[in-house]
């Protein structure tokens, strides 16, 4: 490769790095670790509680103290951090939370159930961020850290940043007639062109884990509707469900900031990324050994 690289380049690479990007042909992708996720069934429609529960999970699993204590009884139980999260807890301070509800839960109350979980159990380094679009002038006021929270359909930009810095992602779906909730795994986009960036006409995919069967992640093409304005795919968790056509209506995220990320990006100043190109190579998958 002989284009020149600007400094934001070879830092956004190097955070890709850091997060189990792969490159094969012109794909690249972001993957987060699979078997770091929770991988709770849902069960009498919870698909939200126990999509938030896996991806506690995955927090939990990756960052151990530094997210706090998620997941409750040494960090394993998963049914019993869903429960409290349909049902509602009573904190250290003595203050009760309402939980979210079964999979019929409003944008508000699983945003703010998820938030004050983490309030509750986090660590000062959890962070929460999102996108949901409704309608109104100011349709967060009142909210718990709504502050935080874009009236926009969920954008392309948005998922592919929070990933990218090892977010983990709770999608909210909807389809003709329901709603359901999965958890964002990976991202990837056919890079034609080569600048490691996503440009329109490329193609693109995403992986998810879904609460209606956690044994293995789904793969399915992503599209935007221009029309919408909004990203699009087919559902299909090859069970419970059959072709769904759905759009993303909500994106919810957290994330442990890893100590020293901000120097290491600045070291990644005078690295290149290397990919591979239409020869059939291919780069090992950072932080896979």
């Amino acid at each position: 490769m002989t284009s020149a690289w600007k400094p934001a380049k070879i830092a956004a690479a190097l955070a890709l790095c850091m997060t189990g990007t792969w490159a094969y042909a012109d794909w690249i992708g972001i993957q987060l670790p699979y078997n770091q996720f929770g991988h709770l069934e849902n069960v009498g429609g919870n698909c939200a509680p126990t999509a938030t529960a896996n991806s506690f999970q995955y927090l939990q699993n990756r960052y151990g103290a530094g997210a706090g204590n998620l997941i409750p009884g040494a960090g394993t139980d998963l049914a019993s951090a869903r429960d409290k999260l349909i049902n509602g807890w009573t904190n250290a301070k003595g203050e009760v939370r309402a939980g979210m509800g079964d999979c019929g839960a409003s944008e508000r109350s699983w945003w703010e159930t998820k938030s004050y979980w983490v309030t509750d159990f986090g660590s000062s380094h959890v962070k929460v961020d999102g996108q949901v679009k409704l309608t109104g002038a100011n349709p967060f006021a009142g909210w718990y850290w709504g502050d935080v929270l874009e009236n926009v359909s969920p954008t392309w930009d948005f998922l592919w940043r929070e990933i990218s810095h090892g977010e983990d992602i709770e999608l909210g779906i909807r389809y003709a007639g329901g709603a359901h909730a999965i958890t964002l795994t990976s991202l990837k986009f056919d890079d034609t062109n080569g600048n490691m960036a996503w440009d329109a006409g490329e193609a693109r995919k995403l992986d998810y884990l879904d609460p209606n069967d956690t044994s293995k992640l789904f793969e399915a093409d992503l599209t935007y509707n221009v029309t919408e304005a909004r990203l699009e795919f087919v559902w299909d968790n090859g069970q419970k469900n059959s072709n769904k056509q759905s759009h993303i209506a909500l994106a919810y995220t957290e994330s442990v900031p890893a100590p020293g990320v901000l120097l290491l990006l600045a070291l990644g100043l005078s690295l290149l990324w290397f990919r591979a190109r239409r020869t059939g190579g291919r780069l090992p998958a950072p932080g896979s050994h």
